[in-house]
C-alpha cells in the first residue's frame, strides 16, 4: 500500500498549455482571468456610486438606509428590506429635514445626507 502523499507534485507542462496545481485543483495558464488586476476606482476619495432607492425597491441597501434612518427616528418600520409607504415617509421627513428636494426617493443627494449621520 502506498503512503498517503497530502502534497500533489506538479505536473508536467501539457502541449495546449502550462498547468499549475493548487491543493487539489489544477488550473492551466489558459484558464486564468481575463483581467488579473482588480477593478480600480476613478477617485479613492469619493464612495462608489450608491443605488437609487424608491417604493417598491428591496434588498441589502434598503436594509442600510432603514438603520440609517432608524437612528434618526424617522423610520419607525421594521428593518426587513423592503421599501413601502412607511419607508418613503421616513424619506421625505429626513428629506425636509436635511434640506435636500424631497422626493421620497433615496437618490445621489440623499445618499449624501444619509452619511453626514453615520
Amino acid at each position: 500500500m502506498k503512503p498517503f502523499n497530502k502534497f500533489k507534485k506538479p505536473q508536467k507542462p501539457e502541449k495546449n498549455g502550462e498547468v499549475k496545481t493548487f491543493g487539489q485543483t489544477v488550473f492551466s495558464m489558459e484558464e486564468q482571468a481575463v483581467n488579473d488586476k482588480p477593478p480600480q476606482q476613478e477617485n479613492k476619495s469619493e464612495p462608489p456610486p450608491m443605488p437609487e432607492l424608491k417604493k417598491g425597491s428591496q434588498g441589502e441597501m434598503v436594509m442600510k438606509a432603514q438603520r440609517i434612518l432608524k437612528s434618526t427616528s424617522d423610520y419607525i418600520g421594521y428593518v426587513d428590506g423592503d421599501f413601502g409607504w412607511v419607508m418613503e415617509a421616513a424619506v421625505q421627513s429626513f428629506q425636509r429635514r436635511s434640506k435636500v428636494p424631497v422626493t421620497g426617493i433615496i437618490n445621489h443627494d440623499t445618499w449624501e445626507a444619509l452619511y453626514k449621520i453615520r
